[in-house]
Parts: C-alpha cells; structure tokens; sequence
C-alpha cells in the first residue's frame, strides 16, 4: 500500500514539473521586418551593408519570399565581402527547420568557395551564428555576431 502511495505522489510531482515548464513558456513578441530593419540600421556595425531583396534570398539561400511573413536581409555589395544580416520570419514553427537548414548549407558552400586563400572570410564564417526560436530564424556573419543575435533575441524574447 504504501508503494502505491509513494508512486501516486511521485508521478504528481512529475506532472506538476511538467505543467510548470509549459506554462512557464514566455511567448515571442510580435516582431515585424520594419522593427529589425531600423534595429539593424541603428547599429554601427551595420555601416557599409547595403538591403538585399528576395531576389537575393532565392539565389544564396534557395528560399522563396512569398513563403514567408516577411525578412530583413543584408550583405555587403563587395563579392568578397561575407558579412550577412538575414532574419526570416516564418509563417508558422514548422518553417524555421528548412530555413535554418538553408542557412547551414549556404555556410558550407561560402567556406568551400574561401577555403584556402580568403583567410579573413574564413574567421568570419567560422563565427557565424545561425537564431532559431519560434517563428524566427535568422543568420549573423560579422565580425561580431553576438552583437546583432542580441538585438535579434531582445526584440523577439523582449
């Protein structure tokens, strides 16, 4: 009898810590292509890029425009220039996971394409990071990426 009691209060337990995780689950703000667009431009570090449009999108990362709620791209105009700012918002979670496969593939191909002689691209790709949380994916190439994957976390996360 006894150990019957003890299993009750024990599977509780664990199905009230898994009630607290769900309802603890802070919802992503609200964030629209404008607000991470005037973000992005207000940041230093934005100097020199230029926006890129869904032409672009299609052509280095093979994602269509219209299957998204919106996108902030830019990049420098220089070929030989690898910083990136690309936040997608997706229509729904399922999204973020091609998207964030899109991201990984075109990383590869850039450090297969400076591998061996753009030895400042390389650092830059090396330290690239790829956001994905909810609705949002996105990719940082900079010289410091943490930078702007905070301003990305701040707006969405709050």
């Amino acid at each position: 009898m006894k150990k019957i009691i003890l299993y009750e209060v024990a599977f509780t337990l664990v199905l009230a810590g898994i009630l607290v995780l769900f309802l603890s689950k802070k919802p992503l703000n609200n964030v629209m292509s404008e607000t991470f667009r005037q973000s992005f431009l207000e940041e230093e570090s934005a100097e020199g890029m230029e926006a890129w449009d869904g032409l672009r999108l299609r052509r280095d990362f093979a994602l269509e425009e219209a299957d998204y709620e919106g996108f902030v791209l830019y990049g420098e105009p220089d070929t030989m220039s690898v910083r990136i700012f690309l936040v997608l918002k997706c229509r729904n979670e399922e999204q973020t996971k091609p998207a964030v496969q899109a991201f990984e593939r075109y990383l590869d191909r850039q450090k297969e394409a400076f591998e061996g002689y753009g030895a400042s691209q390389m650092k830059l790709l090396e330290k690239a990071q790829i956001y994905e949380k909810g609705v949002y994916a996105a990719l940082v190439i900079a010289d410091d990426p943490e930078e702007w994957i905070r301003l990305i976390t701040e707006l969405t996360e709050g």
